[in-house]
């Protein structure tokens, strides 16, 4: 077997290229009425010689719709399709806020929340006279923390308002008149000094004292009309609202408030003024005679005591 492959390797060579020869011819011949039908199919497109009419193309056959009208939306702000929301930022609160749109009927709605009055807050005790005589006087005070009257001598403490009462004194006080013979008034006065800071105020029996701190009195008509006093940056609860007072001004009377509810995805931001301007009457600072500085008190215009 060994000497017959080298010997014969031409030979079987031959022999395998011979049959794929006569295998190739064969299949050539089946497929020879394939190749007829193939040869026999038209290569090119025959014209009638007619002129060109186009097709008719009919159109959809739809109708005209009306769209309903959208429903208004249980929640959240109601916006047109191209209107933005309203952002601004106010100056007083030095806060941004984004404003519900108005109503329809233009009428801004409910704030739940009324401005009564603006006023300057009262000092925590007013002298309201004195007794004794000169050099051993005792102050009579009314604090709105306490419905009594406090007695009190020359360095009295009083421990729940932080204030110590120093010199306690009486003067008699010219009267403006336009008749020519001098009128007099006797008035007390009380020098308080303030613990935490070391100021002094004096008080006079004649005028209530105020601070500087403005308060609003705000009241809910929703909740009886309950009445509160605030002052500025103080938060409070009424019904299901929160209420935060941003900003007073005494004049023209003016609080700044923002209102948070559940229903709300941002805080509602609204100025509040007092229903009647011609009929308020706001408390001033200065409703009597200037307070004279601590150390000098007035002179009085007449010499006799």
């Amino acid at each position: 077997m060994r000497n017959f492959l080298p010997t014969h390797f031409d030979k079987l060579l031959v022999l395998l290229a011979v049959f794929a020869l006569m295998t190739s011819l064969g299949w050539l011949t089946q497929r020879q009425a394939e190749v007829r039908r193939l040869r026999a199919l038209p290569v090119a497109v025959k014209f009638s010689g007619a002129a060109y009419e186009p097709a008719a193309c009919g159109g959809p056959k739809t109708r005209p719709t009306l769209w309903s009208v959208p429903a208004l939306q249980s929640q959240g702000w109601r916006y047109e399709l191209f209107t933005p929301p309203a952002i601004y930022y106010d100056t007083q609160a030095k806060t941004f806020a984004v404003c519900a749109p108005q109503n329809p009927v233009g009428s801004e709605p409910p704030f739940d929340l009324e401005l009564i009055d603006v006023q300057w807050e009262p000092f925590p005790l007013q002298l309201v006279g004195y007794f004794g005589a000169a050099g051993n006087y005792m102050a009579a005070f009314t604090s709105a923390t306490s419905p009594e009257t406090r007695i009190a001598r020359e360095g009295h403490r009083f421990e729940d308002l932080g204030l110590i009462l120093g010199k306690v004194y009486v003067k008699k006080i010219a009267v403006k008149h336009a008749d020519p013979w001098p009128v007099c008034e006797v008035a007390a006065f009380a020098e308080l000094v303030e613990e935490n800071t070391g100021k002094k105020v004096v008080l006079d029996s004649r005028n209530r004292r105020f601070t500087d701190t403005p308060q609003a009195v705000l009241s809910a008509p929703s909740r009886g009309s309950r009445v509160r006093t605030v002052h500025e940056g103080e938060s409070f609860d009424e019904g299901k609202s929160s209420y935060r007072v941003d900003h007073i001004q005494i004049e023209p009377p003016e609080v700044v408030v923002a209102r948070f509810a559940p229903d709300q995805l941002q805080e509602e931001i609204r100025k509040l003024h007092p229903p009647s301007q011609k009929d308020r009457s706001v408390t001033t600072k200065a409703s009597g005679p200037k307070y004279p500085p601590v150390g000098s008190p007035p002179e009085p215009a007449t010499t006799n005591q």
